[in-house]
């Protein structure tokens, strides 16, 4: 075959096939968008069982109390305990913080949490924990969950630092830990998705 016609040939050969993989990604598209449609509509009676599981009913009246005593939205507690410790009250972390909110051993002591396993005052202790470090930071939430994961000590370190209008959670995560700067927006996450649900 003289190499003029093979090339026509190959030519028509990628041509047919470019349009058999457009075709293709279109049918795929159409299909994604329906499947996203129907995941859509059904979010709402699927976030329950999804997201929020059987456990913060059984915690309520203890994440409830908690709030109120130390000025936290039930919300916030919620997502701390679901990142931290995916509401199992045994959880242990190679750090060995312990229980729903994952207190270490100093911490839970200063908070005089004696029994870190049971929920009633591991939420009691990590609650106001929380809240202590909410008010160390001038009420910032941000600056409060990135002391709670990576400790106080680093955030003031970061804090001192940093220019006056980087002094905030945006202008210090670039230098906080890895693990730190994706668990505030995770919790800030579940936060709102349990804002939407009636414990």
């Amino acid at each position: 075959m003289p190499p003029i016609k093979s090339v026509f040939l190959g030519l028509a050969v990628a041509g047919s096939m470019c349009l058999y993989l457009v075709g293709l990604i279109e049918s795929l598209r159409s299909e994604r968008k329906v499947t996203f449609r129907r995941n859509t509509a059904s979010f709402d009676r699927s976030f329950n069982r999804n997201v929020v599981g059987e456990r913060p009913q059984e915690l309520a009246s203890l994440v409830d109390q908690a709030a109120q005593r130390h000025g936290l939205e039930p919300e916030l507690i919620y997502a701390v305990i679901r990142v931290e410790s995916n509401f199992n009250p045994r959880a242990v972390s190679y750090r060995n913080a312990q229980g729903l909110m994952q207190l270490i051993p100093s911490t839970a002591r200063r908070y005089g949490v004696r029994n870190t396993f049971d929920p009633a005052q591991n939420i009691a202790g990590g609650s106001w924990y929380l809240a202590d470090l909410k008010a160390r930071y001038n009420g910032d939430e941000e600056l409060a969950l990135a002391a709670y994961n990576s400790g106080e000590g680093n955030v003031d370190r970061l804090l001192l630092t940093s220019s006056p209008r980087s002094r905030n959670f945006v202008g210090i995560r670039h230098r906080l830990p890895y693990e730190t700067r994706s668990y505030v927006p995770r919790i800030m996450r579940y936060r709102r998705e349990y804002s939407r649900v009636n414990f």
